[in-house]
């Protein structure tokens, strides 16, 4: 997984868009291992250009049911109770893919493809939290708990990880990628999902653990001011 910095704007190949009297046929839609390919070709034009054909790659990441609802959970526990996460998390989301590495050893030994990704998905989760990842009401403790300058994914866990997953079809350079290559890194990120799921219960705090969000900014603002007099 190439470790590019997250950033915003369309990923997917645009169909060309010749001018004068060529015309392109019907797109064909193809949807395989998460990957939706529309293909257009368009006819040859009056001065004898060959026919073209361009492809447009979607990347589609499905979230198992369980993950799903827990987005949902986390939605509604910051937009309808005022609550937060507790930060910073254990385990964070170093840890969390330092335990998916060992679980992809147990069953097969070595594990290269996956540490890459998980080394790609962490700079992503790092450049991308403030851009998108956090929701209006935790920002302001995303500036305290991050005042230190420590690395997001040091602090924070499965909770924000997973809403990644959900950006990521918008964040990847897939232009010039070949489907193959594609199709084996969706097929890599559905088995760290299923890994989250399996362990759900371990890797994710429960909502009834949220705190409020007034008490998670008080506590994290006296830590703040202790640590500060700690120095002097």
């Amino acid at each position: 997984m190439t470790n590019t910095a997250a950033g915003g704007g369309s990923t997917a190949v645009p169909p060309s868009s010749g001018a004068g009297t060529t015309a392109a046929s019907q797109g064909k839609k193809q949807a395989k291992n998460g990957l939706t390919v529309q293909r257009q070709r368009k006819t040859a034009d009056a001065a004898g250009a060959p026919a073209i054909e361009t492809v447009e790659v979607q990347l589609t990441i499905e979230l198992p049911a369980q993950l799903k609802k827990q987005l949902l959970d986390q939605y509604d526990a910051v937009h309808e109770e005022q609550k937060l996460v507790p930060l910073p998390r254990r385990p964070t989301v170093m840890q969390v893919f330092e335990q998916y590495i060992e679980y992809v050893k147990d069953k097969q030994q070595e594990s290269p493809a996956e540490e890459d990704l998980v080394s790609g998905l962490q700079v992503y989760f790092d450049k991308a939290l403030y851009q998108c990842l956090l929701f209006r009401a935790e920002r302001q403790q995303a500036e305290q708990v991050l005042a230190s300058g420590q690395a997001p994914s040091a602090v924070y866990g499965a909770e924000h990880l997973l809403r990644l997953f959900v950006k990521l079809p918008e964040l990847l350079p897939i232009t010039g990628a070949a489907e193959e290559q594609l199709q084996l890194l969706v097929q890599r990120m559905e088995d760290l999902l299923t890994f989250l799921q399996i362990h759900i219960l371990k890797l994710f705090v429960p909502v009834s653990d949220y705190v409020p969000a007034a008490a998670a900014l008080g506590g994290l603002a006296a830590s703040a001011a202790t640590v500060s007099a700690g120095k002097r």
